[in-house]
């Protein structure tokens, strides 16, 4: 999945940009960059580290409502043991947005539930269907439909990004390639051009 970067991490983003560029160009090249990938690895980090070092109370809301935080499974999965999840809301539904079950916390027996959004459109789609398909008035169902209708635009929208994406890529990694065979053909001369003798008496 491709991180998603809020508006004060753009500098992070700049760098794992460049930093992808040169993965995505070393594939295919002679020249080995892994000492500049690691290097502007290590200033990604800490320029990271820096930035959420000085989080405003806003950033510290928009982290936690970020689209890729960690949702209930993504806990259930490092704290829990023998999770062993149950399906069903009584009308013979399964409800995605909710997840439950029984499980271990410390070798004590215990119940997980938590709300599991969808993390991507096509997730969320399918929770928004399944909705529709419940909705008890016709004035739910109509808001519901035009709400799927929005994540289908989004949906189309996002594959021609995919696509644009791509080619810009591809473009990039042939521009890296091209520039970096140049340097490697480049040879250094070197020629006298004049001497200087000193004596001590």
């Amino acid at each position: 999945m491709k991180t998603t970067f809020l508006e004060f991490e753009q500098p992070v983003a700049e760098l794992e940009a460049r930093i992808d560029e040169l993965r995505f160009a070393q594939e295919d090249s002679a020249a080995d960059i892994s000492d500049e990938i690691q290097r502007l690895a290590k200033k990604s980090q800490a320029l990271t580290k820096d930035i959420y070092a000085k989080l405003t109370p806003w950033q510290v809301a928009q982290v936690a409502r970020h689209p890729q935080r960690p949702y209930t499974l993504d806990y259930v999965s490092q704290l829990f043991t023998g999770f062993e999840e149950l399906h069903g809301d009584r009308t013979f539904s399964d409800d995605l947005s909710i997840v439950g079950g029984l499980a271990r916390f410390g070798g004590e027996a215990c119940m997980v539930i938590g709300h599991q959004k969808g993390r991507d459109t096509k997730e969320k789609i399918k929770v928004l269907q399944r909705e529709a398909r419940q909705a008890v008035t016709l004035a739910d169902q109509h808001r519901i439909q035009e709400e799927i209708q929005k994540l289908e635009k989004v949906k189309r929208r996002q594959r021609q990004d995919i696509f644009k994406a791509e080619d810009d890529i591809i473009e990039k990694r042939d521009s890296l390639i091209e520039s970096l065979e140049k340097r490697l053909a480049q040879r250094t001369n070197s020629d006298t051009l004049f001497t200087i003798r000193w004596s001590v008496d």
